[in-house]
């Protein structure tokens, strides 16, 4: 029975919560925005934050970044994804959790941060998905707060280390001499190392890389309960303009009926960087600054391929679930979904950092102040 404690999510409340995001953008077409204190269908500001450069939404929690390199998060201490020293599975604002941190990604009950000196550091759920090397308890809770399996407090993973992107139930990171390391589950061949066998610490894969990505979800390692919204992968671009996507491929996310994908595709010596959604879409930003976008389609069945433009003059971008969301050049968000707004619409100006969560977005604007939107039932838009 333990094993169903990580899907809590998908409780009544939570689908309700998950629905209404599939039809957020309709809040834009009224002058009139709703909220409840569980749901928010227009950004809300988290008060007391500013100075802030960067911020990873989770699943139940939020984590962002300040000028002085401090780390705090807020929303529900799931498995001690916030902090191990709080009580666990209980409702935060923002809490000060570390400091000389440049990079944050929040997932599924675990957090993994790179601090100043290139040293990656995670801390959380585990069952084999945290990377440190050990299997642990596939639930950490008050029974078992004093397994040192659980990693309640942030546990050191790897060194020289420059990028990071978190899935739910893999993760991979981009050391300094640009070679490529995953770890986790590798079910559906998540980890591009041409097996199906996990790893529970990074793993090289390969070298010369230049953008990489994590989506989808699973479970922990061993887990043998299906996941309803699919199982995991990944995509990198190398150096010399080679893609490779490997994984769960049900709606062509991996661009290729087949789950280990490799080539030299048309569009590939364009891009800049890949995106991969969590389970359904991956995404490319081109040269030219344009968006692409192939899977499938957010609230339908449609298989996007070849690839779709999607917008121009981005930076940056994030896909979710049910929604996506990218920056322009000039500093605007935009964002979009296939049911009510297929086009990309207008959320807000002097935008220069954003993340999309399971349930929730988040984004921070130049003026260090963090705003949220989506399900705050968790308190992750870190309001009471």
């Amino acid at each position: 029975m333990k094993n169903w404690k990580i899907f809590y999510a998908f409780d009544f409340s939570e689908l309700k919560i998950y629905l209404s995001i599939l039809l957020l953008f309709l809040a834009y077409s009224c002058e009139k925005k709703e909220h409840t204190n569980d749901y928010y269908s227009s950004p809300v500001e988290v008060r007391g934050l500013d100075e802030f450069i960067s911020v990873s939404a989770g699943q139940y929690h939020t984590c962002a970044i300040k000028k002085d390199g401090s780390l705090w998060c807020w929303g529900t201490n799931y498995e001690g994804a916030i902090n191990g020293n709080l009580p666990l599975n209980q409702k935060f604002l923002p809490t000060k959790v570390m400091n000389d941190v440049i990079y944050v990604s929040a997932s599924f009950g675990r957090t993994c941060t790179i601090k100043k000196d290139s040293s990656l550091w995670c801390w959380g759920l585990n069952g084999g998905i945290l990377g440190d090397g050990g299997m642990g308890t596939h639930s950490c809770d008050e029974y078992n707060k004093e397994n040192k399996n659980c990693n309640l407090n942030p546990t050191k993973i790897a060194d020289e280390v420059k990028s990071l992107s978190l899935a739910q139930s893999h993760g991979c990171i981009l050391k300094n001499d640009n070679s490529l390391w995953c770890w986790g589950n590798n079910k559906f061949g998540e980890l591009c190392d041409g097996t199906n066998i996990p790893k529970t610490s990074p793993s090289f894969i390969t070298g010369e890389v230049v953008s990489f990505t994590c989506g989808g979800y699973y479970g922990a390692i061993g887990d043998i309960i299906s996941f309803p919204y699919g199982g995991g992968h990944s995509c990198y671009l190398k150096k010399d303009g080679t893609l490779k996507c490997c994984g769960w491929n049900m709606y062509n996310q991996t661009a290729t009926s087949f789950v280990n994908y490799e080539g030299r595709e048309s569009f590939a010596f364009d891009v800049l960087n890949v995106y991969a959604g969590d389970g359904y879409q991956t995404c490319f930003l081109k040269k030219d600054n344009s968006l692409w976008c192939f899977g499938r389609e957010f609230g339908s069945d449609e298989i996007i391929y070849p690839p779709r433009k999607v917008l121009d003059d981005v930076i940056f971008a994030d896909i979710g679930n049910a929604f996506g969301c990218a920056i322009k050049q000039d500093g605007s968000l935009w964002c979009w979904n296939s049911i009510h707004y297929p086009s990309p619409f207008k959320i807000d100006d002097d935008v220069i950092s954003l993340s999309l969560g399971a349930y929730h977005f988040c984004y921070v604007k130049k003026n260090g102040k963090v705003f949220c939107q989506g399900s705050n039932l968790h308190g992750q838009l870190g309001i009471r």
